[in-house]
């Protein structure tokens, strides 16, 4: 699976390593290019599912943003996260990322 480096960070644009861009929006967006049709689950490491994306996008696209809010329209916190990427057909891949503030 071609996911398998995938990291989040500052969309392109920002002032710093914060996930802050000029316009004081947080976002954070994958670095590596994902299969066309995937589910990205998040988690705390304690297991708390924060926020379910569904990336379904042309080969070309293969990064999907997302703005640091949880499902329940809160904004996270810092810390360590575990991601969780399933894409039918292709396999799963779990790793782990982190919230700077």
């Amino acid at each position: 699976m071609r996911a398998a480096g995938l990291e989040f960070g500052p969309a392109l644009g920002t002032e710093s390593r914060l996930g802050v861009d000029r316009v004081s929006t947080r976002r954070a967006e994958s670095r590596n290019s994902l299969p066309l049709k995937c589910t990205i689950r998040i988690y705390t490491v304690r297991g708390y599912l924060v926020q379910t994306i569904e990336h379904d996008a042309p080969i070309e696209n293969g990064q999907e943003p997302w703005n640091l809010v949880s499902r329940d329209g809160m904004d996270i916190s810092y810390g360590i996260y575990v991601y969780h990427i399933d894409a039918p057909g292709i396999g799963e891949k779990i790793g782990r990322f982190a919230i700077i503030k």
